[in-house]
């Protein structure tokens, strides 16, 4: 049982050896971690370090090199269910690097009166090449705090956003952890699950925030952040509560929403105004999209716990659709060129599919555990894509393509 486990006590990584079959999914190898492995990996390819950080529910977060090799571990208050972000900075003028990898966490506390407590967290660690960690500091809410903290920048200022589950936004100094600004007092809808998304202007003096709500009001807030305040642009409800993390066309302007009802929507991005619904999934959506750009068309690809994958057009029209038998709660991704989509579901089957036509080009990879981590790239090289997905076995495993 690894949740009777200590940090210094987790194995090193199980390798695999290659089988090099055209026809299937290669397993390079697994690392373990205190309990389940529900975030989605984050890749660190700067300056070639090529390195790979996640989080577990047993509150580990561990930085691993491409060969499976633990470089450091260190635990965080509570869990861990979203994803990191990474900051890089100049320090002088020599251009010397510095890299700040932040996380969030969640637990709950029963207090002598019996009425527990659920707080949040946003943790703040100095990485170095090597990938050793060091604490710089951490922010306290209460209310839970499931998804990424975003990061972004505003000219010379370093900002992160991140969601919680008392419906608060928070706006913080991504170098010292200050608390610039809050929304919250139920003015967003309720509960945040979903990771917002942060769109900032060319001028880089202002940002824009697209936050939705998971209570039945189905709120989805547009925010402006300038250097030390939020304020609402916008908001519309859709009275479906809201778990996918929305997705942004930029060079369209338009937003995309999926929901618990099984509805997508298609949402003007400057003003909140609805340009169509359409209800495609006959279960809850809790997949969020990847876009499939080719030169002829964009399509947007998803999941449901219905067990479709589905690929919609952008005026929502089904391209074609892909029976998993099996919830699917990871976002899809598109490799080669968006040539090829890696399809995780809940019975920690992993597909590969043909973005074009929606046909298997291997045959799928059995984990061993359900997986509701969504997978990520690495490098692509002459041998293939490396891809790195969590799983409920309490293992992150990486998968060549």
């Amino acid at each position: 049982n690894t949740t009777k486990l200590g940090l210094q006590e987790l194995p090193d990584a199980t390798i695999y050896n290659e089988t090099k079959a055209e026809n299937k999914l290669d397993l390079a190898w697994k690392l373990r971690l205190l309990m389940c492995v529900d975030a989605k990996p984050t890749i660190i390819s700067s300056e070639g370090l090529g390195l790979i950080a996640v989080g577990s529910q047993g509150g580990d977060c561990c930085i691993a090199n491409s060969a499976g090799k633990a470089l450091s571990r260190l635990n965080v208050n509570g869990k861990v269910e979203g994803e990191m972000s990474l900051l890089e900075r100049k320090l002088n003028r020599d251009e010397v690097q510095k890299y700040i990898l932040y996380v969030c966490s969640y637990d709950t506390q029963y207090p002598p009166d019996g009425n527990p407590q659920r707080f949040g967290y946003v943790n703040a660690f100095e990485m170095e090449s090597t990938g050793g960690l060091k604490r710089l500091w951490q922010y306290a809410l209460n209310g839970e705090i499931k998804n990424k903290p975003v990061v972004f920048s505003l000219l010379q200022y370093h900002r992160i956003v991140a969601g919680s589950y008392n419906g608060t936004i928070i706006y913080l100094d991504a170098i010292t952890g200050k608390l610039l600004d809050k929304l919250g007092n139920g003015s967003l809808g309720g509960a945040i699950h979903a990771d917002p998304i942060v769109i900032v202007e060319e001028s880089q003096m202002k940002a824009r925030a697209i936050v939705a709500s998971s209570t039945w009001i189905g709120k989805v807030s547009c925010l402006c952040l300038d250097k030390e305040s939020i304020n609402v642009l916008w908001q519309i409800e859709i009275s479906s509560p809201i778990y996918s993390t929305p997705v942004s066309d930029a060079d369209s302007n338009v937003i995309f929403i999926f929901a618990i009802d099984g509805s997508m929507r298609l949402i003007d991005a400057s003003n909140g105004k609805e340009c169509w619904v359409k209800f495609i999934a006959k279960r809850p959506i809790f997949s969020s999209g990847c876009f499939v750009r080719t030169r002829d068309k964009t399509t947007i690809v998803f999941g449901s716990h219905d067990g479709f994958i589905r690929c919609v057009n952008i005026d929502g029209g089904i391209e074609w659709t892909f029976n998993t038998n099996a919830a699917i709660l990871s976002t899809p991704l598109a490799v080669d060129n968006f040539k090829r989509l890696i399809i995780p579901t809940s019975a920690g089957a992993i597909y590969s599919l043909s973005s074009d036509t929606g046909l298997e080009d291997k045959e799928p990879l059995q984990l061993d555990g359900e997986i509701f981590s969504s997978p990520c790239a690495g490098i692509s090289h002459c041998e293939g894509t490396e891809i790195y997905v969590g799983c409920r076995d309490s293992c992150i495993y990486k998968i060549r393509v």
